[in-house]
């Protein structure tokens, strides 16, 4: 997942205790700058900058490193800063804070593969992916990352294309209903808890709409099945409402 890890930009920094596990992890929040960012993309330019960083949050924020977890480039590459088992800070326990360096700077198509990368590792669903704004009264992390961050949380959504394929929905609570009625052993979640989640909904999402007719693939009040099409976009549809909720 990362590009360049700490020792390779910083070899002189001394492995901390950690805080956490990597199990902890659950949220993915976005920072920027708020000032320029490196001069240009070499790996030299950004060495530098990121040492230019780590000593203003040490020397001038007093803080004991570098804070943010991993920085995305321009170019799509992912650094390592301060390492994923620490947290940011107390209040950040089960969040990786991933900064994009600039002010307020446009997000790349590889920057935005690179971020999407890593909210699907870190997040446990979309409405774990936020900005700092988010969380707190600020500017951070501009109006160019908050657009980016709508577009993860849609892209984490469950697609399904016409080979019918899911992403893992094993953190959602109809998985976890899911579960509890028998329809999922707890195996596989990026298949099966997401075939389930699918069943749940459809289920709900169609009873709803025709008069509770009974579990989704049955006959309908007019004696005919709904389209397997029909399903798929009525469960879309309920995902996207959910997540612009």
């Amino acid at each position: 997942m990362l590009n360049v890890g700490r020792l390779w930009w910083d070899p002189t920094e001394i492995v901390p205790a950690t805080t956490r596990t990597i199990d902890e992890i659950d949220t993915f929040e976005v920072h920027h700058t708020g000032a320029a960012g490196p001069a240009s993309l070499s790996f030299d330019d950004k060495r530098r900058w990121l040492l230019s960083i780590e000593r203003y949050h040490e020397q001038n924020k007093g803080w004991s490193d570098i804070f943010y977890n991993v920085f995305v480039f321009a170019d799509g590459e992912i650094w390592e800063g301060r390492t994923l088992l620490r947290a940011s800070q107390a209040s950040l326990s089960n969040a990786i804070t991933v900064h994009v360096p600039g002010n307020n700077p446009p997000i790349s198509d590889a920057q935005y593969e690179s971020m999407l990368k890593l909210a699907r590792w870190a997040a446990t669903d979309p409405s774990a992916v936020r900005g700092h704004s988010d969380r707190a009264a600020t500017v951070c992390p501009g109006d160019n990352a908050r657009k980016a961050i709508l577009g993860l949380r849609k892209d984490l959504l469950m697609t399904i294309d016409h080979t019918h394929s899911y992403q893992d929905f094993s953190h959602f609570q109809d998985a976890k209903d899911a579960k509890a009625n028998g329809l999922w052993d707890g195996s596989d979640p990026a298949m099966a808890a997401s075939r389930s989640v699918v069943a749940i909904i459809a289920q709900r999402v169609l009873d709803k709409a025709e008069g509770k007719r009974g579990p989704a693939g049955k006959d309908g009040k007019d004696g005919v099945a709904p389209a397997m099409d029909d399903i798929v976009n009525a469960v879309v549809a309920e995902l996207q409402r959910r997540l612009e909720s």
